[in-house]
């Protein structure tokens, strides 16, 4: 396990710095659109710009690999992500932005699957699992840490795009120093959305109401912070305390739900998130330390959604289909995530700030309601029958391979480490994707 974790380090920290990145320029713009008094509509907009690209990317960007291998990819991806971080405080203008929000959506994706599927292409099939733990937490972390570096400057000066941009630089360091040999080829496909809603119905409207809500919060929490009255620096740590507890609630959530009928504990998860919202609606104006301890209780509630949903499904799907219906459950995460946003700005719109919660507690309400008529469509799976619940980040299909709970076909090739002096760059050439969508 450590020699393998010494070799994946690069994509570790390659991954962790990407990750801070989005993080910090996610918060930055919605803050910054505050700042210049975008109207709420159009703030959701723009942000949800960001997951058209991200879709876009995670279907498209193997070509770009195709042509000239990961680590060019990867590089010639990173410079583009870092130059429109730079272009955003140049062209202060919704239209310009949301076109660079698709374009660094793209990119994004892009990036987070080339170093996905290296991770999982380098990984034996016995530690996958704890693996995959040390990316999760990886992941929230850095996303957790990218919030507070929202108090390096003032959020109006250009200083914190560069930081944007240094850090989709720094995360291109690593890779393009790593000596391993980029990932052999080993193509899947993705389960369309017809094919989903027949293998599980729930496990389809918890995907997509996670990415509805998550997405929401993510871009419009610090702008909902922001106009509550709180400074920079408590803007950031109400983003950052939301993420952490995310983190913290996803192995109890999944060691419950794997000893009881999952729809329950999604059930009391949905009512938690519901309350919470509802308590930051109905008391108004909160103490900055009471809004913590609300927005703890959400995040540690909504952020577990993606994962139980995606367990749920794979209860009824076949071992063979895990790795695919991981990819199509994602792709509904995503499709949330495009109207998560706009939808939750409009009741920012109409409602204040104080809109955006009432959209997640109307959404966690409503999808309760379809949990329980779930409940009197089919009967719940003994415990020992369920597929053990496993941590998984909504970022592409390619991390769905490193699931455990799936079973390849084929072994994957041990970990190689290339010698500099017989360092052979022909050998690292275009390669397709471990997935690709058909």
């Amino acid at each position: 396990m450590v020699q393998v974790l010494l070799v994946l380090v690069a994509l570790f920290i390659g991954s962790g710095l990407l990750i801070a990145g989005s993080g910090l320029f996610t918060t930055l713009l919605a803050v910054r659109m505050g700042i210049e008094n975008i109207p709420e509509l159009q703030v959701g907009i723009v942000l949800a710009c960001f997951s058209v690209g991200f879709i876009l990317g995670t279907q498209i960007c193997h070509w770009f690999v195709d042509r000239v291998g990961h680590i060019r990819a990867f590089a010639a991806l990173a410079a583009l992500a870092s130059c429109t971080a730079l272009m955003h405080p140049v062209l202060i203008a919704p239209v310009a932005w949301g076109i660079l929000r698709v374009l660094t959506g793209f990119c994004t994706a892009a990036l987070y699957t080339i170093a996905e599927s290296w991770i999982n292409a380098k990984v034996p099939n016995e530690i996958r699992g704890r693996v995959l733990s040390v990316y999760m937490v990886t992941s929230f972390l850095a996303l957790s840490s990218g919030q507070l570096m929202l108090n390096l400057s003032e959020p109006g000066s250009f200083i914190l795009f560069s930081v944007v941009a240094m850090l989709f630089s720094f995360s291109l360091v690593p890779i393009a120093l790593t000596r391993m040999e980029a990932p052999i080829p080993d193509p899947g496909e993705r389960l369309g959305i017809f094919a989903l809603m027949r293998i599980s119905p729930l496990g389809v409207a918890l995907c997509f109401s996670a990415g509805a809500i998550n997405a929401a919060f993510f871009n419009l929490g610090p702008l909902f912070a922001q106009k509550s009255g709180f400074d920079t620096g408590q803007v950031s740590t109400f983003m950052a305390i939301a993420i952490f507890a995310g983190l913290l609630v996803q192995w109890p959530v999944g060691w419950l739900s794997d000893r009881f009928d999952r729809r329950k504990v999604v059930l009391w998860v949905l009512a938690g998130a519901a309350i919470a919202s509802l308590l930051m609606v109905i008391m108004g104006d909160l103490k900055f330390s009471m809004l913590l301890i609300l927005v703890a209780v959400y995040g540690g509630m909504a952020f577990t959604l993606y994962g139980q949903g995606l367990t749920h499904a794979n209860d009824y799907a076949e071992t063979t289909q895990l790795v695919s219906v991981s990819a199509g459950l994602l792709f509904a995460y995503g499709v949330g995530a495009v109207v998560g946003p706009v939808a939750a700005s409009a009741f920012m719109g109409m409602a204040g700030p104080f809109g955006l919660f009432i959209f997640t507690g109307g959404v966690t309400t409503g999808l309760a309601v379809f949990v329980v008529f779930r409940m009197t469509r089919r009967e719940p799976l003994p415990a020992e029958d369920q597929t053990p619940f496993s941590a998984m980040p909504a970022t592409t299909p390619a991390i769905a391979e490193l699931d455990p709970r799936s079973e390849p076909e084929t072994e994957q090739p041990e970990a190689e480490v290339i010698e500099p002096d017989v360092l052979d760059w022909g050998r690292i050439q275009a390669s397709r994707l471990p997935w690709s969508v058909r």
